[in-house]
This record gives structure tokens, C-alpha cells and sequence, in this order.
């Protein structure tokens, strides 16, 4: 299995590991017998739990994260435009051994592809770069996963260029610059989940590239009585975004970024 680590797969701050962190604190408490502790500690744990899984936290989480700006059409295709595809790593079958994106993946190919055909169409000339797209684990000389789905849903493969060797979001901004540095578009158009999107631009800023946003989903949560699993799993997503977000600002400010 590879994946992106960043999207689907949680990080070091995750809604778990608060939960996790919250009830040691009680046994901790416990131990230590500071039992006017152990209540307050109990019901914080249980608040978190309910206001995430319910989705009142949640979805203030992921709508902070989602721009409306992210959700606008583009219009504008003029000279050469390029959409840079952010992948979601893969994951691999278990009984045919097929190597298929990530689950956050489908809905960025489709929306590229989407953005391809109306760059195409108004006759300006586009290229996809897909980022995150690394098959070298398998030990196979296939073509790489997202290449097989952009192709499928009609784009050329001369239109299409993988950068295939970051494994992480922060890695896939530095050497996906090095490829827009090379060469001259003058529109460069960033898809991804839109969860993922704010992270993404300050990334890819922090290397000097500033792409226009086009997200390829909207994910807020469900409010409900009885916590849900869902929920859970988009703070789990939201909360690493914002790590991500506040650690790339503590490493600029260390000079810990090269």
C-alpha cells in the first residue's frame, strides 16, 4: 500500500489521538489520585467526542478550511494553462493485485479532467501535471494509476506528466515548483480535495508557485443525534490540515525550511 500520507490517512494531531490523549489524562489523573481532576478530565473526553461525532465541531473545522473561492468556475484559458492533479497515493487490491487511487483521488481526476476539457474546448492549449502518483513499491513497469484513469476519461497521454516521487504533500509542492519552473504556462490551476486545498496553496506558495484553486469536493460533515463514524473522520482530515498549516508556519519562523 502507498498513499499520500497527508489526506486519507490522518497525522501526528488526529481526532483519535485527542480523544486518546484525553483519557490517559484521566488515568494519569488517577494515578496520581488528584480525583477532583478526574471528573472535569471525564466530561471534557466525553464533550469532544459528542460535538465531533454529532458534527457541530466538525463542521466548523472544515468549513474554515473550505473558500468559497475555492468553488468558483474558472473562465479565463488563455495562453497555456496547466493543472497540476494532486493524487492521494494508491492502494492495491488484494485478490487481482490492481493498483487503484486512494478513495480521495476519484473525485480530483474527474473534476481534471473536467477542467482539461474546458481548457481544450475553448481551443487554448493545457497540460496536466499528476503529483503523487508512484507505482515504483509495486515492482512493475505499468503505467502509473492516475495516468490509466486520466486517459480512460479521454486525456491525451502527451497532454499528461507524473511527478511520481513525493509521498507527501509538503514533498509533491518542491518538486512539482521544479517542473512549472522549467517550463512557461501562464495559468496554473491546483486540484484537490477541497479539505486539502488551503494546505495545498501554501505550500506550493511557500516554493513560489501561486495556482488558482479548483476544489474537487465539498465536505462539511452531517449533523446528527448519535455520533457518527464519518464525522469523526472529517476532523480526523480537517485536524491534520491545520498541523500541517500551523507547522509549516513554526518551520519559516525557525528557518527550519530550506
Amino acid at each position: 500500500m502507498n498513499r499520500s500520507p497527508g489526506e486519507s490517512c490522518g497525522g501526528f494531531i488526529s481526532t483519535p489521538a485527542l480523544i486518546l490523549l484525553l483519557i490517559l489524562g484521566i488515568v494519569a489523573v488517577a494515578a496520581i489520585r488528584r480525583w477532583d481532576m478526574v471528573l472535569p478530565l471525564a466530561v471534557v473526553c466525553v464533550a469532544v467526542f459528542i460535538l465531533v461525532g454529532n458534527g457541530f465541531l466538525t463542521r466548523l473545522l472544515a468549513r474554515s478550511l473550505q473558500e468559497r473561492a475555492f468553488f468558483q468556475k474558472p473562465q479565463d484559458f488563455g495562453g497555456v494553462s496547466v493543472i497540476v492533479l494532486l493524487g492521494d497515493g494508491h492502494i492495491v487490491e488484494r485478490g487481482s493485485g490492481e493498483a487503484l487511487p486512494g478513495w480521495l483521488a476519484y473525485s480530483r481526476i474527474e473534476r481534471a479532467c473536467e477542467l482539461y476539457r474546458s481548457a481544450t474546448a475553448t481551443g487554448a492549449a493545457c497540460r496536466l501535471i499528476v503529483t503523487g502518483d508512484d507505482i515504483s513499491d509495486l515492482g512493475t513497469a505499468k503505467e502509473p494509476v492516475y495516468v490509466q484513469r486520466l486517459r480512460a476519461l479521454g486525456v491525451p497521454v502527451g497532454d499528461i506528466r507524473v511527478e511520481g516521487k513525493g509521498r507527501n504533500t509538503y514533498r509533491q509542492a518542491e518538486l512539482t515548483s521544479e517542473i512549472l519552473k522549467s517550463e512557461r504556462y501562464d495559468r496554473i490551476f491546483m486540484v484537490t480535495s477541497g479539505l486539502h486545498m488551503k494546505r495545498a496553496l501554501r505550500y506550493f506558495r511557500n516554493f513560489g508557485v501561486r495556482a488558482i484553486p479548483v476544489a474537487s469536493d465539498y465536505v462539511i460533515g452531517n449533523i446528527t443525534l448519535l455520533p457518527l463514524g464519518s464525522n469523526l473522520a472529517i476532523a480526523d482530515i480537517a485536524l491534520h490540515q491545520y498541523a500541517g498549516l500551523a507547522r509549516l508556519w513554526i518551520y519559516n519562523a525557525l528557518k527550519w525550511n530550506n
